[in-house]
């Protein structure tokens, strides 16, 4: 053995168990799969999770499958090409693209016809319906449902139509879902916001999706980095502003590495957070 090796501390077994509340952020979710392997090996056992928007899809998955490799190996394996395959132009109707091939991809490799009762740990997702202005937390009926509203970004797909109400992204109201865990009586919760930004943007782009793009990650910005309650430890990433870049999910590597940065950082503070009472 190396002596001069660090030795890993595993996380006392009455520390261990965490809520995870996963944030909005488009591509940059990329960030969560090193984020959770980590807090895994550490020792520590999620035991809800809540997300909204990418939080949700990636959140939903783990929650219903126990894992997120085969999520991970499926996801980078796609090209720019597989990407655009899943538009469907809808322009210059309600948005963008219709959503109906990202809806099918997503249910025929991801989440099927399952439901929040298979889960594996209880699970919150969120959304926003625009007929009552609320931020809805799904926690029953099938997933991909709850998803799909949950990721249904103003402006590049419809509004998602459940009864009555019409959703749009969970990050509108509620970036980081942490205070629907918080209410559920979880007592060490770490939430992950992904709308921190390294700098300025010098010389915004007036493109249409820029634009969309642009003022939809202000507002949730702002809304994400509110006080958090005693009993959350907030994870705030910060990423270069590039909005033409936030939907380019080919482009994983540089948000994956700001995760493990991320974690590698915050792992001692979240230890030393874990021993409070």
């Amino acid at each position: 053995m190396d002596n001069n090796q660090p030795r890993k501390v595993q996380i006392k077994k009455e520390n261990s168990e965490i809520a995870l509340a996963l944030g909005s952020g488009a591509v940059r979710g990329y960030a969560f799969f090193p984020i959770i392997d980590r807090l895994e090996e550490e020792g520590l056992k999620i035991k809800a999770i809540s997300g909204s928007s990418i939080g949700a899809l990636v959140g939903a998955y783990y929650a219903l499958h126990g894992e997120l490799k085969s999520l991970f190996k499926t996801v980078t394996s796609m090209t720019r090409a597989d990407y655009l395959k899943m538009l469907d132009p809808n322009f210059p109707h309600k948005s963008l693209i219709k959503g109906e091939k990202v809806r099918q991809f997503l249910e025929d490799n991801f989440f099927g016809q399952h439901t929040f009762a298979e889960t594996k740990i209880p699970l919150f997702i969120c959304a926003v319906d625009i007929i009552s202005k609320k931020a809805i937390y799904f926690q029953k009926g099938p997933i991909i449902d709850a998803v799909l509203a949950s990721i249904s970004f103003p402006g590049i797909v419809p509004p998602y139509q459940l009864g009555d109400s019409l959703f749009v992204d969970g990050g509108v109201l509620d970036p980081v879902p942490v205070q629907i865990l918080v209410d559920n009586n979880y007592n060490k919760i770490i939430g992950v916001n992904l709308m921190g930004c390294q700098a300025e943007i010098k010389k915004p782009d007036p493109g249409l999706l820029p634009t969309i793009i642009t003022s939809f990650y202000m507002m949730m910005e702002r809304l994400a980095w509110r006080k958090s309650s005693p009993q959350v430890y907030m994870m705030n990433l910060s990423f270069k502003p590039d909005p033409t870049s936030m939907l380019s999910f080919y482009n994983w590597k540089e948000n994956y590495r700001l995760g493990q940065e991320a974690i590698t950082k915050e792992l001692p503070a979240i230890k030393k957070w874990l021993k409070e009472e």
